[in-house]
């Protein structure tokens, strides 16, 4: 959860987050399973994969072509 910023979200139910607030907290829950996959809302050919700037944890961003 800290990962994702969304350790204030903990003590809220699900429901009462708005919508970007429940897929940051979906996120998180897949991130925290350790896949070796993230499943994305889209196929993307390419991505690229970042350490976030303040925690080092790893980005995954799709590349958008102009």
């Amino acid at each position: 959860m800290a990962a994702t910023e969304v350790t204030g979200f903990a003590l809220r139910p699900f429901s009462a987050l708005s919508g970007a607030d429940r897929a940051r907290v979906a996120l998180a829950r897949v991130l925290a399973q350790r896949a070796p996959l993230l499943p994305l809302d889209e196929p993307t050919a390419v991505v690229e994969v970042l350490p976030h700037p303040r925690t080092g944890a790893v980005l995954v961003v799709p590349r958008r072509e102009p």
